[in-house]
């Protein structure tokens, strides 16, 4: 019997998502309040561009050394902060942290710094030099390692990126499930021109690439506000490419041929269909950005539960070492040393956030998403 293995990957959060900013002042000054009242696992990307303004001569523009310190303690380095290539004027350098993280990186000795100069305030100070400048703080949903894409981690208005002639062809926003809200949340997507498409950052596990790709399915809400004849004979275009990809318009890298034949309004339906590319190099990749949404002239239509599947697998098995992370009665063991291992429910909730020290950790029955250091997330059952 076929079996086909729902892909577990993590939702990375891209530039298009994060909407809010997060303060600083001209000394890269953070305070605790702008930044406290977020949840602990939602994303935050600090982003440097570089500058030519104090180069270092020997490696060029964009070295960009700097730390992340409690505000007022400059003794402390919570966080080394480097370009990561030496590179020209303009170029964006981002690092990704969770809310939880820069909350860490104000305390010293586990306790919130106080910056007594300064009445007490508290927080983190970005600093940064030679060659590179703090340019934003944006904040994001969190990340939510998920068997598919169904937006439920994310809030009311979030805006995901397009692939469009014009930036204001679509619109991409997550909103309340249209039926009468049964579903949670999903992706509206409006636009109004043909080749207008919302677009998604998708990261597959270890080993895995688009080559172990069968398929995609994904439900599909059709509205009203379209073209009158858009729930009839319409294909379904998709698009794969490197993350960070500039896509044109018009030139999918497939096309499911009238996957829409003559579908009901109004109502949630199940599609599917098949992703296939003779590029050798798009059939290589392990994190991509992907694209997908009706060709039509105006779109009216809702996106959930998007989900990859895996061909079947045949062939050799290796023998792999033992893993970091792994089930045991009860809980779960990590063999790791000073290691921040985050574990979250299968909903996307962080259930316990701990620093390893080759323990285990002792969790109820269920399905865990657990990430160790800066390795990819795992899923674990526990028994």
């Amino acid at each position: 019997m076929k079996k086909s293995l729902f892909i577990l990957f993590a939702l990375v959060m891209s530039a298009g998502i994060f909407a809010q900013n997060i303060p600083f002042d001209g000394y890269g000054n953070v305070l605790l309040p702008d930044y406290e009242s977020y949840a602990d696992d939602q994303v935050v990307k600090i982003v440097l561009t570089v500058s030519n303004a104090a180069p270092n001569e020997s490696v060029g523009p964009g070295w960009g050394i700097g730390e992340i310190v409690p505000i007022g303690n400059y003794a402390v380095k919570s966080y080394e902060l480097k370009c990561k290539a030496a590179s020209t004027e303009g170029a964006v350098n981002e690092y990704e942290f969770t809310i939880a993280d820069l909350k860490a990186f104000a305390k010293v000795d586990g306790v919130y710094w106080e910056d007594a100069a300064n009445g007490n305030r508290k927080g983190i100070a970005i600093n940064v030099y030679n060659g590179a400048v703090l340019t934003a703080i944006r904040v994001g949903a969190a990340v939510v390692p998920s068997a598919i894409i169904h937006f439920e981690s994310d809030e009311i208005g979030t805006v995901y990126e397009g692939i469009a002639w014009s930036s204001d062809n679509i619109t991409a926003v997550v909103e309340t499930d249209p039926a009468a809200g049964t579903r949670g949340k999903s992706l509206h997507v409006t636009s109004t021109n043909w080749n207008s498409y919302p677009k998604f950052p998708v990261t597959l596990p270890d080993g895995k690439t688009v080559a172990d790709i069968e398929k995609v399915q994904f439900d599909l809400y059709l509205g009203t506000g379209g073209s009158s004849d858009q729930n009839t004979w319409k294909s379904v275009d998709w698009f794969i490419g490197a993350p960070g990809a500039s896509f044109t318009a018009n030139a999918a890298t497939g096309q499911a041929n009238n996957l829409i034949t003559n579908d009901a309004t109004q109502t949630w339906i199940a599609k599917e269909m098949a992703i296939t590319t003779e590029s050798a190099e798009l059939l290589a990749l392990n994190a991509f950005d992907f694209g997908m949404g009706l060709l039509v002239e105006k779109a009216d239509y809702y996106l959930d539960n998007i989900a990859f599947v895996l061909k079947e697998s045949n062939g050799i098995i290796s023998i792999a070492l033992a893993p970091k992370v792994y089930a045991v009665k009860g809980g779960i063991t990590v063999n790791a040393l000073n290691e921040k291992v985050s574990v979250y429910g299968i909903d996307g909730r962080l259930v316990k956030q701990t620093v390893s020290n080759s323990h285990t950790i002792p969790l109820p029955q269920g399905l865990y998403i657990v990430k160790t250091g800066s390795d990819k997330a795992t899923k674990v059952w526990v028994n």
